[in-house]
């Protein structure tokens, strides 16, 4: 039997009458016995020929799986090409109700190359996507009450990705990037045990207001975007010194010439990742946590895994949930903490039991 599953499948058809005609050659004593062993000899054959046919379809199976998949490579592929050769940089565009006017050569070059930048790592899109899931509908609806276009969000996609454990070189932390100077100048306190930059309520409501600051202080969004990452400061001196206050007519580090651009670039192909062929897909286990926020006045220390063991959360989920958290313990202070939604009243139970929020038991 391996033998015949061996040949190859378009030999079959030409197989059985090279046998027929072999067994004919052989002889027999009449008519009937002749036409007997043909029968005996098909017999034989017929589970031979069953195996043959059933591997026939089983290959057959296998191409046209493998010909799906590769026509969807190259649906793909075609899509990318697509996208990389057809889009064009717009004229225009629209940014946090600003005209954003992309109308000289150096404007378009730069834009373009922002957006490059981007397509040509899709995984990161990706994963930024993923990330978006969960906690965009929140981050619009906080800009929205700071009074800031929900384009603002695409400054965090720049800034980290939007990772709230995200943390520079130079000491920047959080989704939002705040430095700690500024962080502090915008109310996010940094302790031995908390660091609100990366608390993603907080931190969200501070970069509104620090961006809102900043683009009634320059009057125009794109500067206001360039003094997020450089400093007013560096803009404020750089408008002066060079007598412009267009941010594509303006010479800046070059850190801040990239990311003004990788931020509109963002808008771009988040908004319409098809037309720059970009594909973004759903997982189907991506979730949007659903959580309970408890503020308590902790006048020692509230260790990370009681609050697990009250909730009947895992170590890690407390901490997941509670990304502020630098340490294995929140320390004294007002403390806001993040638990798994409908856990409170076990919280507060288990709070209770404690002489105080100050982790250490009744006696």
């Amino acid at each position: 039997m391996t033998r015949f599953k061996r040949l190859p499948i378009s030999n079959v058809s030409l197989c059985i009458p090279l046998i027929v005609l072999a067994i004919l050659a052989g002889g027999c004593g009449s008519t009937g016995r002749r036409i007997d062993d043909l029968e005996k000899k098909f017999e034989m054959m017929q589970p031979r020929v069953d195996s043959l046919w059933n591997c026939g379809k089983e290959l057959n199976w296998r191409l046209g799986a493998t010909e799906d998949t590769l026509r969807q490579l190259r649906t793909k592929f075609q899509g990318f090409r697509h996208g990389i050769a057809s889009y064009a940089v717009p004229d225009h565009m629209d940014f946090a109700g600003f005209d954003i006017q992309i109308n000289t050569p150096d404007a378009k070059r730069r834009l373009d190359e922002a957006i490059m930048y981007l397509i040509n790592n899709e995984a990161r899109l990706q994963q930024i996507h993923g990330r978006a899931y969960p906690i965009y509908p929140r981050v619009d609806e906080i800009l929205r009450q700071e009074g800031m276009s929900e384009d603002c969000k695409f400054v965090a996609v720049v800034e980290s990705g939007l990772s709230m454990r995200a943390l520079s070189r130079d000491s920047a932390s959080g989704m939002w990037q705040f430095i700690e100077e500024t962080g502090f100048r915008y109310g996010l306190v940094r302790t031995s045990t908390v660091d609100e930059r990366r608390n993603f309520e907080k931190s969200t409501r501070s970069a509104a207001r620090y961006l809102r600051d900043l683009t009634a202080k320059f009057g125009d969004i794109l500067l206001a975007l360039a003094a997020y990452n450089c400093g007013e400061g560096c803009i404020s001196r750089a408008i002066e010194f060079q007598g412009v206050k267009d941010y594509f007519q303006l010479w800046l580090p070059q850190e801040t010439e990239d990311y003004v651009p990788r931020v509109l670039a963002a808008k771009l192909i988040f908004d319409d990742p098809g037309k720059y062929g970009v594909v973004l897909e759903t997982r189907p286990y991506w979730e949007r946590v659903e959580k309970d926020t408890v503020t308590v006045r902790v006048t020692n220390s509230l260790p990370a895994v009681l609050v697990a063991k009250w909730t009947g959360m895992t170590y890690r989920d407390v901490r997941i949930y509670n990304p502020d958290l630098i340490a294995v313990a929140w320390g004294p202070g007002t403390q806001t903490i993040n638990i798994a939604k409908g856990t409170k009243k076990q919280f507060l139970v288990g709070l209770a039991s404690l002489k105080g929020p100050q982790g250490k038991k009744k006696k």
